[in-house]
C-alpha cells in the first residue's frame, strides 16, 4: 500500500483526510458535528470514505447528516417556535 500511495499524491492525500477526519473517535465525533453545523464541507468527508473505504460508508454519512439536520434541527425549531407562540398567547391574555 506504501508504494501506491507514493505514486499516487491524491491518494495519500485522501488516506491524510481520513486520518484528520476520523483518526480517533473524539475526532470523528468533532467531524460529524461540523458536517452537521456547516463547519466542514460534506464532500471533503465523503469522498475519502467512499474512495478509499467503502461507497456504502459514504451513503451511510450522508444519511446522517440528512437525519440530523431535517430531523433534529427542525425538532428544536420546533421546540423554540412553540414556546414563543405560548409567550404570545400569555401575553396576549395579560394585556
Amino acid at each position: 500500500i506504501s508504494d501506491d500511495v507514493r505514486s499516487d499524491p491524491e491518494r495519500a492525500e485522501r488516506i491524510a483526510d481520513l486520518e484528520r477526519y476520523f483518526g480517533s473517535l473524539l475526532r470523528c465525533m468533532l467531524s460529524l458535528f461540523e458536517a452537521i453545523t456547516g463547519g466542514l464541507d460534506w464532500d471533503g468527508l465523503v469522498v475519502p470514505l467512499m474512495e478509499e473505504v467503502s461507497p456504502v460508508l459514504g451513503v451511510v454519512l450522508i444519511i446522517f447528516i440528512a437525519i440530523a439536520v431535517l430531523a433534529i434541527l427542525n425538532v428544536v425549531t420546533g421546540v423554540f417556535v412553540d414556546s414563543v407562540l405560548a409567550s404570545a398567547k400569555a401575553d396576549k391574555e395579560q394585556y
